[in-house]
């Protein structure tokens, strides 16, 4: 009877690579078990008194004279365009001119440069589109009060040429 040797070689990389994956798999683990170890505690109670004004001023946070700010620039016009821009221009364009780019396909909005436009319109008759909407014009009562439709207003006609009068006061 023969007998056959058989030969096993042992990878010496598998048994690397498994004793490697042990190792990581412990160093997570214990990272994850010193983590939870180490909340953060707080160091005292908040008090009401943490919130106080301070009995002095900061002389390098206030300014030094009241005149010293600055006058707030543009007032009511600054705010009318900020608001046709945030509310209107979408659809009327920042010229007023009807040609926005979110303006409905197939709309056909007013020209506000036209003096045809700003004779044909009182400014009780814009004030009650502007409240209450018209065709595929939103209502805007609810979002802008009277002082910014006035103002709305006010924006409008500024968009008219020079040799044209408006109808009509606002009355919002």
């Amino acid at each position: 009877m023969q007998r056959s040797s058989v030969s096993f070689r042992s990878c010496g990389s598998a048994g690397s690579n498994g004793s490697l994956l042990l190792l990581a798999a412990a160093t997570v683990l214990s990272v994850i078990a010193s983590a939870c170890e180490s909340r953060v505690t707080p160091t005292r109670q908040w008090r009401p008194e943490d919130h106080v004004q301070p009995a002095e001023l900061d002389p390098s946070r206030t300014p030094s004279e009241p005149s010293a700010m600055e006058p707030e620039q543009g007032g009511v016009d600054r705010a009318a365009q900020a608001l046709w821009t945030v509310s209107c221009a979408s659809c009327h364009g920042r010229d007023g001119r009807g040609k926005g780019p979110g303006r409905p396909p197939g709309a056909q909005l007013p020209d506000f440069t036209s003096a045809e436009f700003q004779q044909q319109r009182s400014d009780q008759q814009l004030v009650d589109v502007i409240r209450a909407g018209k065709g595929m014009m939103p209502p805007f009562g609810k979002q802008v009060n009277a002082e910014g439709i006035a103002a709305l207003i006010a924006h409008i006609r500024a968009f008219a040429p020079a040799q044209v009068v408006a109808p009509a006061a606002v009355t919002p």
